[in-house]
């Protein structure tokens, strides 16, 4: 019996009996596997659904669950349980399944506390808490460690050049995921970036999502090199936990709706004109032209594709006005959508690969990132360097990566 096919099993009789016709439902067919796909499912009942059903579909059922999909890009295989019991922090709260549905949907599920928990938009009691640094591992700790005191010399160049070794890092859905050799955000004085909350442990996202902010923090160093300018940073808020999952708020309940899988980043406004604000918190103060040049940057860059950018409805007007010369307002606006809660931040969303807007074309990143690195030295870095603080991965590592939640109205 697959683990990930049952929750733990309860010792009452009208288990027993259920357990009882379930088998005689499933005759001599084996248990499907645990499977990252299954919360797309127009079928709010099933549980799961195996490569060989995806396989066996005609081209117009498969075309008609593309939308539901919503570009998820589909795993030769889905992840082991131990691979799952490693990396995600709710594997036992989710019933031994590496990726949940929606409990809210199906009556059996609200019939224990688990599933209500679930239901009601919940994290495990064991994620109530503060910080998350408890969760980080020793490859994490030393790759922040070399990167403050500068045996990995550029960043940058190290991430770019080990993107994508141990395949994917983000499992299931950007709502109820878990990252898998994730990385943390770590501040220099070449990238001007400033991790909000620190000690809370949530700056871990996948390499493509950190490489990003690397980019992005190097253009602004870049773009206010003058020394009155040197206090201009991008503060980085909420990314993932060391290993994802959900993050609580209070009294108990998601503190995020999405941000379990280390692809989503809240950061804040660009404010070059009064940069000495910060106070622990986001702020309201929203410069357009600054920020239009940021958030283009944010497009631009060669580590991810951008899915989409929240932000409030009101600030989106105003970027409009700035931007409405622009050509790149027309190729971007689509993807920068409003979203409740986003007036005094944005939240960017990305996916699996470089590509353009929207993640509806690849793209080349070696060309974009050979100017970049080489002002910081040869490109090419030595495979030993680092081996210390990243050996070869000896786990397959293949799943489903999370996909984008394309709903303006989706909770972010």
């Amino acid at each position: 019996m697959h683990v990930c096919s049952v929750g733990p099993l309860r010792l009452s009789l009208f288990t027993l009996v259920a357990f009882f016709h379930a088998l005689l439902a499933f005759g001599s067919e084996p248990f499907p596997s645990c499977d990252p796909v299954s919360e797309f499912l127009e079928d709010p009942t099933a549980i799961v659904i195996t490569d060989r059903a995806i396989s066996s579909m005609s081209s117009a059922e498969r075309s008609e669950k593309e939308e539901l999909w919503n570009f998820l890009e589909l795993p030769p295989a889905a992840p082991s349980a131990a691979f799952c019991a490693e990396w995600n922090p709710e594997f036992a709260f989710n019933g031994h399944r590496c990726c949940t549905v929606k409990a809210a949907y199906t009556r059996a599920a609200r019939r224990n506390r688990q599933g209500r928990a679930l239901a009601a938009g919940r994290c495990a009691w064991q994620r109530r808490k503060t910080s998350y640094c408890d969760e980080r591992t020793e490859l994490q700790l030393a790759y922040a460690e070399s990167v403050t005191n500068g045996s990995i010399e550029d960043p940058m160049a190290y991430l770019f050049e080990r993107m994508d070794r141990r395949g994917a890092q983000a499992y299931c859905t950007v709502n109820n995921g878990f990252l898998a050799f994730g990385r943390p955000v770590v501040p220099t004085e070449r990238n001007r970036l400033l991790v909000r909350n620190e000690h809370r442990c949530l700056n871990y996202g996948t390499d493509r999502m950190v490489g990003m902010l690397e980019w992005v923090g190097r253009r602004i160093a870049r773009q206010y090199s003058a020394p009155e300018s040197q206090a201009v940073k991008l503060i980085v808020g909420d990314i993932s936990a060391p290993r994802g999952g959900c993050l609580a708020g209070r009294p108990g309940r998601r503190g995020h709706a999405s941000h379990t899988s280390g692809q989503d980043v809240d950061f804040a406004f660009l404010n070059p004109k009064n940069p000495h604000i910060f106070n622990g918190n986001f702020y309201r103060v929203f410069d357009p032209e600054a920020n239009w040049w940021l958030i283009k940057q944010v497009f631009r860059n060669p580590f991810a594709c951008v899915r989409v950018a929240f932000l409030d409805r009101t600030l989106i007007r105003k970027l409009s006005k700035v931007a409405r010369g622009d050509p790149e307002w027309a190729q971007l606006s689509p993807f920068i959508r409003h979203s409740r809660g986003h007036a005094n931040h944005f939240h960017v969303r990305v996916g699996t690969n470089a590509g353009g807007p929207g993640c509806l074309t690849s793209l080349n990143s070696e060309d974009f990132l050979l100017e970049d690195l080489e002002e910081s030295g040869d490109p090419e870095t030595d495979d030993d360097a680092g081996s210390d603080v990243e050996p070869a991965s000896t786990e397959p590592s293949s799943g489903a990566p999370s996909a984008a939640v394309r709903s303006p109205r989706q909770r972010t």
